[in-house]
């Protein structure tokens, strides 16, 4: 069970940095000033829109990696069934 929790906390923390590195990498085009409010198809509120989901992902898989490494050492420090 310490080895699933090992491995799901190196593939969630893997998912996590690639969400991430997805999200930073992508340039934002020039934002462009309007009177009253952007409208919803503005390329820039656009790209935004996609980077905040994204890190909503790696936020999700960052946690998840987190939970996995606590249970890992949860499950390291108990002791044996048969003790």
């Amino acid at each position: 069970m310490q080895l699933i929790s090992n491995l799901g906390a190196a593939i969630f923390a893997l998912l996590a940095s690639g969400f991430w590195f997805y999200s930073a990498a992508k340039p934002l085009p020039p934002m462009i000033t309007y009177w009253d409010q952007a409208p919803a198809n503005d390329p820039f509120y656009s790209a935004m829109r996609a980077s905040v989901k994204f890190n909503r992902w790696a936020a999700l898989f960052s946690g998840l990696a987190a939970f996995c490494a606590f249970m890992s050492a949860v499950l390291s420090h108990s002791p044996p069934p048969n003790a």
